[in-house]
């Protein structure tokens, strides 16, 4: 898959994780939703966005713990809606998607939050998914 595929993924996958937050919604009936909102994207786009949204989905407690250990004197639960999404996408990527190259996985995630995130976004992300780098990626080696 193309590079601004798999971004697009992250992207859609961004949007639907945000608004199950929003609603408190099940994963089945949103992400139907949204795929049919999306129904004019690429097929590799929709499916690497599911497996974004279901592997968060299937994973998030121990993704939110990853967050909450390198959230030093923040508590989880202040960290913006959108901010919280991108880092869950970023860490289930590190740990789940040995594939992606640590770099592109947090660049991905930088550029996403600088997007859609606040001016402070991108170097809390960067500062969470480098520490989550280090412990995931070196464990593993």
């Amino acid at each position: 898959m193309q590079r601004k595929n798999k971004r697009q993924s992250r992207v859609v996958a961004l949007h639907l994780l945000f608004s199950m937050e929003m609603i408190h919604g099940k994963i089945e009936r949103n992400l139907s939703v949204c795929m049919d909102f999306h129904k004019k994207t690429a097929v590799e786009v929709r499916e690497y966005a599911e497996f974004l949204v279901e592997g968060v989905s299937e994973n998030i407690a121990s993704i939110d713990e990853m967050i909450r250990i390198y959230c030093k004197n923040w508590d989880i639960t202040r960290v913006a809606m959108i901010d919280l999404n991108i880092l869950r996408i970023g860490v289930f990527e590190l740990i789940f998607c040995g594939d992606i190259p640590a770099a592109v996985v947090i660049n991905e995630a930088i550029e996403i939050a600088k997007i859609y995130g606040s001016d402070d976004s991108a170097g809390f992300i960067n500062g969470i998914m480098d520490n989550v780098r280090k412990r995931v990626r070196e464990e593993s080696s």
